[in-house]
């Protein structure tokens, strides 16, 4: 897999990335959604799999080069970028990365016990949670009682949050989601609609812990606070050359 990203402006174009970090964290989430549509039995590979290179880039490129500003551990602050993936049943491009975010940033903080990699078990998004993928929130409730599996190792993450449901496509229940976007991409007007609230309301600028959390797991994985905290939603535009240019809402 390739990622792509298409610099703002001359400066960007000289900001350095780690590449191939990038396509390593790209080739897991296109490996982790197969595993999941294989799992599940269902269909819609084809999306995912070609919307992951703006995915990967989107959330790890980092803001310098049009990336998002975010924080994982708080995904739902009124400042942090959003995004929405209005193709709504190529959610799985989705489920995976953040899966693989979440795990990073678990196991770092399993190894380290600082509180900094800390992500509250209800907001995270972890590997367990391919269990639930196009599962209702009753079956999984005995899921794993069912099969003999409620004490095994593997499945440790699931004691005392149990398995998030994932429906296939995105709901305001996602991480860096906060709007039901429903199977064809519906929720896009409502994105569209709070981006631009908070333009008009002016949302404070701010600085705040520069954690690069943009960078792929492995090294700094912990995400930083909003530096400039104003709330953008992502709007997509077309694929081109293998990734999608980002437009934001213009103000006003």
């Amino acid at each position: 897999m390739s990622v792509h990203t298409s610099p703002l402006s001359a400066t960007a174009s000289k900001l350095s990335y780690e590449r191939e970090r990038l396509e390593d964290i790209g080739y897991m989430t296109c490996m982790t959604l197969t595993l999941l549509g294989n799992y599940a039995q269902t269909g819609h590979f084809g999306g995912p799999l070609a919307y992951t290179p703006f995915n990967v880039a989107a959330h790890l490129a980092g803001p310098e080069l049009g990336g998002l500003r975010y924080d994982y551990r708080r995904p739902k602050h009124p400042y942090g970028d959003k995004f929405m993936l209005a193709a709504g049943h190529c959610a799985p491009t989705c489920y995976a990365l953040w899966m693989i975010l979440g795990q990073a940033l678990y196991r770092k903080y399993q190894a380290t016990g600082n509180r900094r990699y800390y992500v509250a078990p209800d907001v995270a998004m972890l590997p367990v949670d391919a269990l639930g993928f196009r599962r209702g929130a009753g079956a999984l409730k005995t899921l794993l009682a069912d099969q003999g599996l409620s004490d095994h190792p593997l499945f440790a993450q699931a004691k005392g949050r149990g398995i998030r449901a994932l429906s296939g496509h995105i709901e305001s229940t996602d991480v860096t989601n906060d709007v039901n976007g429903g199977p064809s991409g519906v929720g896009i007007a409502t994105a569209a609609g709070k981006a631009a609230f908070w333009d008009i309301v002016g949302a404070p600028m701010g600085t705040g812990d520069q954690d690069p959390g943009h960078r792929p797991p492995g090294g700094q994985a912990a995400p930083h606070l909003p530096v400039r905290q104003q709330c953008r939603h992502r709007r997509f535009a077309h694929w081109r050359r293998g990734a999608q240019e980002v437009r934001r809402l213009p103000a006003g």
